[in-house]
């Protein structure tokens, strides 16, 4: 075998250039001669050189310690940066997911190239190595920095945390559940704007027994999963819930004998059922046209026409066919076709600006110094 005079590696294939390093080793020497190199060494360095097969003991100890530093760094950057809270009032589940699987995938390779690869130093890798490396550091340190990056357009965004709000008649219309304006009258409704509300424990808003004018503003109810709703209404009268954002619970919306309430312009994702209405009397679920009703993310209906009556050729971000509530009347005349709700997060132009000062941040690390140049 030829070996590399500097990075010490073997060559399987006597070859003019190192299989690792890529440096020049020398012109190939004939079968049954030693390499030029390998006769200026002395005898007694090459006699009691360390074999390079298997690992070395101090070599495998800084690896495993690499390993437990990285996964350290991937759970103290996830729970730190990325509060569970808002990224689930933010993003759907599938979506994070997804990052958190990329990144940690990506963990898992770094882990094993670190394991595996015979020698970590930057300088005695090959090419392949080297991009392989490149390739996991610009993925595992572009999905964190995506994640911190929504958490923080999310944390700016004007959303605060609340705890999920019981009113059980008007006297409960107050500051301590979410009312930040209003004294409940039809000129002035109390106002509840603005709250990020986990619905986990909890069902996020639930109403009963009023007849107070009341606006529910503004506000995220998500994370019930299979268990909770995102808002009950139940012998509730005279209430707007409008711009707001149901995601993600059993039930987005229930109502039962209400009177006079309005949804207009929210946004149900990802809900097992979206909504239910029973026993409503003059309860609507759009605003007319052309101002149309909620965003639903089961709406299977097209976009071909336009018109109050859905018959004019022409698209109008309006869907066709009404949204169907449940097996009663309730039903949406004017379903939007795209969320109404304005995004937290930032702009994809600035996420994809991150992913390519990382990209370009750890190539010109990896291939800077020593070792086969990038052609």
């Amino acid at each position: 075998m030829n070996r590399c005079p500097y990075c010490g590696q073997e060559n399987i294939e006597n070859k003019i250039f190192c299989t690792w390093c890529g440096k020049e080793i020398s012109e190939p020497p004939k079968a049954g001669e030693a390499s030029i190199s390998e006769l200026r060494r002395p005898a007694i360095e090459r006699s009691s050189e360390p074999e390079m097969e298997g690992p070395r003991g101090i070599g495998i100890l800084i690896r495993l310690m690499a390993v437990v530093a990285i996964f350290l760094s991937f759970v103290f950057l996830i729970t730190t940066y990325i509060p569970t809270l808002s990224m689930k009032a933010l993003i759907d589940w599938n979506l994070m997911a997804s990052l958190v699987i990329i990144t940690f995938m990506a963990t898992l390779a770094l882990t094993g190239l670190i394991l595996f690869n015979d020698d970590w130093r930057l300088n005695a890798m090959n090419t392949a190595t080297k991009a392989i490396l490149a390739f996991l550091l610009i993925i595992f340190l572009s999905t964190i920095c995506v994640f911190a990056s929504l958490e923080v357009g999310y944390m700016n965004s004007g959303y605060t945390y609340h705890e999920p709000i019981l009113i059980e008649g008007n006297e409960d219309f107050t500051a301590a559940n979410g009312v930040i304006d209003g004294n409940g009258t039809a000129s002035d409704p109390y106002i509840i704007e603005g709250w990020n509300i986990d619905c986990y424990q909890d069902t996020g808003i639930a109403i009963y027994n009023t007849n107070a004018h009341f606006v529910i503003l503004n506000v995220h109810v998500h994370s019930g999963e299979l268990f909770n709703l995102g808002m009950i209404l139940y012998e509730v009268s005279n209430g707007t819930v409008e711009n707001c954002r149901i995601s993600n619970n059993r039930w987005g919306v229930q109502l039962e004998d209400t009177s006079n309430i309005l949804f207009r312009h929210n946004d149900f994702i990802g809900n097992l059922v979206s909504a239910y209405d029973i026993d409503s009397i003059g309860s609507s679920w759009d605003n007319g046209y052309p101002s149309g009703g909620n965003y639903w993310s089961d709406y299977t209906g097209e976009d071909r026409f336009s018109g109050t009556d859905q018959n004019i050729p022409g698209e109008d971000g309006i869907g066709d066919e009404p949204y169907r509530i449940n097996y009663f009347d309730s039903k949406d005349d004017y379903p939007l076709m795209k969320k109404y709700t304005k995004s937290a997060a930032p702009p994809s132009w600035l996420l994809w600006g991150i992913v390519a000062v990382i990209a370009v941040a750890v190539i010109t690390s990896v291939f800077r110094s020593t070792g086969p140049k990038l052609r």
